[in-house]
């Protein structure tokens, strides 16, 4: 039984050194170049841009009914393909303003919410990338249409699964806990919520205003009327991370083998506890812990959806990544 101990707690050793690198090295994407918006940008362009067609053709059949409702006409306008390609239906001012916003209106409310200017204005690189995404996606057929291939679309989806969780934490609740106002820097419900909305705020603004459509309308987001895994792992990722960063503020007994509660338990399970709630307690490794579940849950997500056969339109697929975490760096 020694020997095994030894061994375990050998291999335990070994290996720390190399999540300690991989944490160090994942969690350093959010300085320096915004090479995690370079990338999502172009993924969530292409799917807004596949969404927009989508909607502008939906909007295109009128339905004329007679008087008694009995007899329905559909009729289709004319359009020419280089309206089709590029989606003239919806003025280009209009499709560039839903776009920001559908893409960093995460972290407008989270600005909003905790007094301070919004991340993405302070970097002078984060929405340039999506204007430039945005723009070759809208007047470039060549760079859609490479954009919307399988191989694109599979990278842009791990990009987007990889920010998603970094947008809760770094970009989210990050934003309240070195909040200016120091007595909102405790606050478990700033944490929770300034993740959340940093997780899925710009889905859920592009839901309830109708942003990829031409006539804008206010209606119920579908995120909070039907839920669905991104919302409710959002949700849970966001209290996840909360309750890790106040274990030590709160519960500090856990961290604590010799305390009274942990004594009853057996010595194994005790140390267990303790070793691990100790380093999920450090900020850092709480992040890289959320980081690292979002990414691998919206991965695995991801692909059962794929393998599934889905009933559903081209605009509400198109959309799911939008859907998914309406954020970027510095949401």
């Amino acid at each position: 039984s020694n020997r095994m101990i030894m061994s375990s707690s050998s291999s335990s050793s070994s290996s720390l050194p190399l999540l300690l690198l991989l944490r160090d090295r994942l969690l350093s994407l959010e300085s320096g170049f915004p090479w995690v918006d370079l990338l999502r940008s172009v993924a969530v362009a292409a799917a807004w841009r596949t969404t927009v067609l989508a909607q502008s053709r939906a909007d295109e059949v009128v339905v004329d009914s007679t008087g008694d409702g009995e007899k329905k006409k559909k009729k289709k306008t004319k359009t020419t393909k280089k309206s089709e390609s590029l989606s003239q239906d919806v003025p280009w001012a209009q499709d560039l303003f839903a776009f920001s916003l559908a893409s960093l209106g995460g972290t407008c409310i989270v600005g909003m919410l905790v007094g301070e200017p919004f991340g993405w204005l302070n970097n002078d690189l984060v929405w340039p990338c999506y204007a430039v995404a945005w723009l070759l996606c809208r007047w470039s057929v060549w760079w859609h249409a490479a954009s919307a291939s399988a191989s694109v679309q599979a990278v842009g989806k791990v990009v987007a699964r990889l920010s998603w969780g970094l947008s809760i934490t770094s970009w989210g609740a990050d934003k309240a806990i070195f909040a200016m106002a120091a007595r909102g820097r405790n606050s478990l419900v700033a944490m929770v919520l300034c993740g959340v909305f940093a997780g899925c705020g710009g889905g859920l603004l592009n839901s309830m205003l109708s942003l990829s459509r031409r006539q804008w309308r206010l209606q119920t987001p579908a995120i909070l009327r039907d839920g669905g895994f991104h919302w409710n792992a959002t949700v849970l990722a966001a209290v996840g991370y909360a309750l890790a960063n106040h274990i030590r503020l709160y519960w500090p007994w856990v961290c604590d083998v010799r305390s009274a509660p942990l004594a009853l338990a057996p010595e194994s399970s005790a140390s267990m506890l303790s070793a691990g709630c100790q380093y999920i307690s450090q900020q850092q490794n709480a992040k890289f812990v959320v980081v690292v579940a979002c990414f691998v849950c919206g991965v695995v997500y991801d692909f059962v959806l794929s393998t599934k056969p889905s009933s559903k339109s081209l605009s509400s697929s198109s959309s799911s990544s939008i859907r998914a975490n309406g954020h970027t760096k510095q949401e």
